[in-house]
């Protein structure tokens, strides 16, 4: 059966709840007008409160609230991508980028772990983990991460540099009674 907009607009009036008319209106919507307003945002939100195992809302929203540059906004439905992402580090990287944003070092510390885990031969992620780490004051992680650097990259000697700075900053730590 073919719906008419207005027809659509009536039966989700009738129906404010019902997840295939959300999505059949929000769809038309944005492939008619790609612009998001707060009326969007309230469908999208509603969409994914009801049919919660559907990424699509969480992806448009978090597309959103990158491109106003809303670091807490974003986060929440990085997160939401990020559990339905077994191998796919992407989602985990952003939300430890987006975290330090917002000064929440302990989520920037777990995303980037995860990300780590999930691809674990990459450079990039191993820095970003290893920075994230440093920052949660978990030094002992940061040196698994920096260890893996000089693995990863051999010739690079800022490694070795980094691994020495990591270690009298362990060192230091211990040094230091608790209390």
């Amino acid at each position: 059966v073919e719906l008419d907009d207005v027809a659509l607009e009536t039966f989700l009036e009738e129906h404010p709840d019902h997840p295939d008319l959300l999505e059949l209106v929000i769809r038309r919507r944005l492939r008619v007008d790609e612009t998001m307003d707060d009326a969007m945002v309230e469908l999208l939100d509603r969409y994914a409160s009801v049919r919660p195992v559907d990424p699509y809302p969480h992806r448009v929203l978090a597309r959103h609230h990158l491109e106003r540059g809303d670091a807490e906004a974003v986060v929440p439905h990085l997160v939401e991508l990020d559990l339905r992402s077994e191998k796919d580090p992407g989602f985990a990287l952003e939300i430890a980028r987006q975290s330090r944003r917002i000064g929440d070092r302990s989520r920037a510390f777990e995303a980037a772990e995860r990300a780590a885990r999930m691809n674990a031969y990459d450079p990039a992620t191993r820095e970003l983990a290893a920075s994230c780490s440093i920052e949660a004051g978990r030094l002992e992680d940061a040196r698994r991460h920096i260890a893996a650097l000089a693995v990863l990259e051999p010739r690079q000697p800022r490694h070795a540099k980094r691994l020495e700075a990591i270690d009298r900053l362990i060192e230091r730590r211990k040094a230091v009674p608790a209390g």
